[in-house]
């Protein structure tokens, strides 16, 4: 008999849900519909860079790669990423048009969700354009079945219908709506008529005018970030980025002193995109594959776990978030991460974070703010924070931007009070809104037609596929829709999820960052529930890189999976043989200041700084502005542009991998012409000091040296670099500034 199944959402949980339940099982098994209340798939990844209004900015990149951020059966190889008047080129072929790079932006996200949709669901399962009101199950016949009353829209009317369903996922989103933070402000602030410092969440920041009221950018600024973890890194750096693009840009507004504090309730570590890693070869590769590997689990079998985090397993994190990092460039809060007295470690992935920390761009500062007051002048707000027994008070604050994170109940709304209270509800706790014990924070044996799907605060791609996976099998196996099935995997008890739900709100330090972050836990149970299969490839049977691309469920297109495994292999092997990523190791570590030394006995005395901007070259995905500022003779005077100063342009390209460097034109910002790049060696001159040399090669000639250059790295820390010109030396060491 099939059972119908109501999704709720098209965004990544309910597409993947929706699909599996499609193909996964013999056909009849499941008839599914669709409720989303857009007209587009995709959730909050449907953005564009012409629809920048979203939730998400659509030049937001990813924190992890793009084999981590995708389903099992379908590779980034066949996504057409091609874009003509901000919106995606139709009716392409097979073979990609456009190759998506290593972390992809948002709006490129969105497109490999439509195509997942135009791939694997059929156009009438998605009921576009209608909103769910209401849930509550009721007896229909002799069971117990899910009630929904429905509100569709079009260009004339909307119209209201209810509908019945044997099985209900809720796939809206665990992130569906900015969780609502009293910061003490007698009224808000928009409410006043004078320009005023305005205090934003910041799915609402795209650019510096978003900070003021009257949308003018202030000569200078103190900006208050509040907020640690992922997106209060990632905001931070965004804004650091802007103020820097604006004063270094050819469209310069040239802004006065700026700076960006930014509040954590405890110290966290800043992992870059890239991480160095190998013991007897040092290499570069994308950070998830040195967080999501099984040679970092030392449990065997892998087991899904859940709750607080003990000593040991917190000192294993901070080790290898240590070793990652390298020394002196945590990018963390005042204090150390390596406090014992901090178990459970926080972390945040950025480009760029920890760079604008040691170039004083971003102050970061533990604590947390008690409350904002309206300074006397109303131009500016005073904000009162406490770390401790200790209280500091930070003046004339030009702009807030909180990133305090979101509050899952909004997409509860729709679900029936009696429901909600059987499943233990609690809308105060925004980690634990719900106590679902089986199938990897799935489902609850309260009510067994329900299912949620992507509702936790760690929603990997991989797990919600495997969330989606295990569900289904447990509802084909239900023959009675009011008892739980004997396939549902019980993978905590209501007991144990309670007590977490209360401890959540305190401050207790072995509370970790994402309360259902064991990604390894759940793809290993799950597929050992399912009785499904893993792909080794090269890698050992308890060795290699965690994705979804590994693991095959009932319905995968395993050819689909095997071009990402082998797109996989192949920048694996190119990372170890060819130096991948190298290159963009070092166009991050140049971010800051230099000072220079010279030992070939010249009177100089240089300083260096690299000034990151947005990219005004669209072959080149990042760009700093370099300026050399000398009391002697100019260095390399060919491009000065003052007696005592050289510029150029500095960038690095995603498809060649490749840092080129450019002539700089009169007015001092614009590039010129490409002057070389840098011609990196395939493997680290040395394995202790890690060191990577770099012949700097003529644009235009096939052969020649102009340079050679040396970059010694700790983890993926760049600790400095040398520059060999004949017989000249200069050797380059990071001056780090604080405030």
């Amino acid at each position: 008999m099939t059972k119908s199944v109501a999704v709720v959402g098209a965004g990544p949980s309910g597409l993947v849900a929706a699909k599996t339940f499609l193909h996964s099982h013999p056909p009849g098994t499941f008839e599914v519909s669709i409720f989303e209340k857009t007209a587009n798939v995709g959730g909050l990844w449907d953005t564009y860079p012409q629809r920048p209004n979203g939730v998400i900015n659509p030049e937001m990149r990813t924190n992890v790669s793009k084999y981590t951020v995708a389903f099992s059966d379908l590779s980034w190889e066949y996504v057409n990423l091609r874009m003509e008047d901000g919106e995606a080129v139709q009716n392409v072929t097979e073979c990609r048009p456009n190759k998506a790079p290593m972390f992809p932006k948002a709006w490129q996200v969105g497109l490999y969700l439509q195509r997942y949709y135009d791939r694997y669901i059929p156009p009438y399962v998605v009921n576009f354009n209608t909103r769910v009101l209401r849930a509550e199950r009721t007896e229909k016949g002799s069971h117990l079945q899910w009630r929904l009353e429905l509100e569709s829209s079009t260009c004339e009317a909307t119209s209201r219908t209810e509908r019945f369903f044997d099985h209900l996922v809720i796939a809206s989103g665990f992130f569906s709506g900015p969780r609502a933070v009293n910061f003490g402000l007698p009224v808000p602030l928009d409410c006043i008529s004078e320009p005023t410092p305005r205090v934003i969440h910041s799915t609402h920041f795209r650019k510096l005018q978003d900070l003021w009221s009257d949308g003018m950018i202030r000569q200078s600024a103190k900006v208050l970030v509040i907020g640690g973890s992922y997106s209060g890194c990632e905001i931070a750096a965004a804004i650091a980025m802007q103020f820097s693009n604006a004063r270094y840009s050819p469209t310069r507004h040239e802004p006065g002193p700026y700076e960006v504090i930014h509040i954590c309730s405890q110290p966290l570590y800043a992992l870059p995109l890239f991480a160095q890693i190998g013991s007897t070869k040092k290499y570069f590769t994308p950070i998830d594959f040195a967080l999501y590997d099984y040679s970092t689990r030392p449990d065997n079998p892998v087991q899904f776990s859940i709750g607080k985090m003990t000593q040991a397993r917190a000192r294993k994190m901070r080790q290898l978030f240590s070793e990652i990092i390298g020394e002196a460039d945590s990018g963390v809060a005042e204090g150390t991460a390596e406090s014992e007295e901090i178990i459970a470690p926080y972390v945040a992935i950025s480009e760029s974070y920890s760079s604008f920390v040691n170039s004083g761009a971003i102050v970061p500062l533990t604590g947390r703010v008690k409350s904002l007051h309206m300074g006397t002048n109303g131009s500016h707000l005073r904000a009162t924070v406490i770390h401790g027994e200790s209280t500091t008070h930070i003046e004339d604050i030009t702009a807030v931007v909180y990133a305090t994170g979101y509050s899952p109940s909004t997409a509860l709304n729709f679900l029936s009070d009696e429901v909600k209270a059987q499943l233990g509800f609690d809308s105060t706790c925004p980690h634990i809104p719900l106590l679902l014990e089986q199938n990897f924070i799935t489902n609850s044996a309260q009510v067994p037609n329900l299912a949620f799907i992507g509702f936790t605060d760690a929603p990997y791609w991989g797990g919600i596929e495997m969330q989606a996976r295990v569900t289904a099998h447990t509802w084909a196996k239900q023959h009675e829709r009011d008892l739980p099935a004997e396939s549902a995997c019980q993978t905590s008890s209501l007991s144990d999820l309670r007590n977490l739900q209360e401890s959540s709100h305190g401050a207790q330090s072995s509370i970790p960052q994402n309360w259902f972050g064991d990604y390894a836990g759940i793809m290993e149970e799950g597929l050992r529930a399912l009785k499904a299969e893993r792909k080794s490839c090269d890698w050992a049977e308890q060795d290699g890189f965690i994705c979804p691309a590994r693991y095959l469920g009932a319905g995968t297109d395993e050819a689909e999976a095997k071009v990402t495994m082998d797109d996989i292999q192949q920048t694996l092997k190119s990372c170890r043989e060819n130096g991948l990523f190298v290159a963009r190791a070092v166009f991050r570590g140049l971010h800051g200041r230099w000072k220079v030394s010279s030992l070939a006995g010249s009177s100089d005395h240089s300083t260096i700084e690299f000034h990151p901007r947005l990219s005004t070259d669209p072959d080149h995905a990042f760009e700093y502005l370099y300026v050399e500022s000398t009391t002697g003779s100019i260095a390399e005077g060919k491009d000065a542009v003052s007696d005592n100063e050289a510029r150029y342009i500095y960038r690095y390209s995603e498809a060649a991998d490749q840092i080129t460097i450019w002539s700089i034109k009169d007015d001092g910002f614009s590039a010129g012409y490409q002057l070389s790049y840098l011609d990196f060696a395939t493997t680290a001159l040395d394995t202790e000091a890690s060191t990577w040399t770099a012949r700097e090669r003529p644009a235009e000639a096939k052969v020649g040296v102009r340079k050679t250059r040396r970059f010694r790295f700790s983890g993926a820390h760049m600790e400095a670099f040398s520059l060999e010109d004949g017989c000249d030396l200069r050797l380059h060491h990071r001056d780090k500034i604080t405030r």
